[in-house]
């Protein structure tokens, strides 16, 4: 005996769109990291406040955690100090090292600080442009 074969209908699958909403909070997360990201290096450049001698052999750059740590070797002079210091990326006389980790740690934090004002402005608006009454003026 042969049994019969009992034929399914074929079944439409709709494919779903994302949504509007979904595409731009996507969009926004996407800006903030490539900003964290070039936020946190352009922070690498910022001059640090020295005040005196000692505080060359230990320099920090980067924000908030510091990935650039620069040790001078140089010639000293006491009317250096107080001052600013600036990255020395080209002397012969600072021995610097880089730390990945803190550099892509720096960078989430920046990317996270970022990304919640974004969405944050995003949801105002949204909220503005679909109340019914606008909110009220502080």
């Amino acid at each position: 005996m042969h049994k019969k074969e009992q034929e399914t209908p074929a079944v439409k699958v709709e494919e779903k769109k994302p949504s509007r909403l979904a595409v731009s909070l996507v969009q926004r997360l996407i800006l903030a990291v490539v900003l964290g990201l070039i936020v946190t290096a352009l922070s690498a450049f910022i001059p640090i406040r020295i005040e005196n001698a000692a505080a060359l052999n230990n320099l920090r750059f980067g924000f908030p955690f510091p990935f650039v740590l620069q040790r001078y070797y140089g010639v000293l002079y006491e009317d250096w100090f107080p001052g600013y210091a600036p990255p020395q990326f080209h002397a012969d006389a600072c021995y610097t090292t880089l730390s990945a980790g803190n550099f892509f740690l720096s960078a989430g934090i920046n990317a996270a600080v970022i990304a919640a004002v974004l969405i944050g402005i995003f949801l105002l608006r949204r909220r503005i442009h679909t109340a019914k009454e606008p909110l009220p003026e502080i």
